[in-house]
């Protein structure tokens, strides 16, 4: 189940650098059709790291359930650990670099 989660993290970070969008209607599609539909509460992020490599962990309480392929359930607790690098990610938000 973690690696899920891992993944749906990471997910939501690659598609905040999106430039494109998606036809009208297509969200509304995407969201009925997603595996997993969840209300969450992100209760803290923290970033540790130097030189381009970045240590991401975020702690998440699960609010609310519509439907869960992975077996989340509400009040379920959510840790998730990504290492990213930044200039990869600067280079695709075109974000000036900014020592962390």
């Amino acid at each position: 189940m973690s690696h899920r989660i891992v993944a749906l993290c990471c997910w939501f970070m690659v598609t905040a650098s999106a430039h494109a969008e998606l036809p009208p209607g297509s969200y509304d599609n995407l969201r009925a059709k997603a595996d997993e539909a969840v209300t969450m509460q992100v209760s803290s992020v923290t970033v540790n790291g130097r030189g381009t490599y970045k240590d991401i962990s975020i702690t998440a309480k699960v609010l609310g359930v519509e439907r869960s392929k992975a077996g989340l359930k509400k009040g379920e607790g959510i840790r998730s650990h990504s290492v990213i690098e930044f200039l990869l990610f600067r280079f695709l938000v075109h974000a000036p670099f900014r020592s962390w």
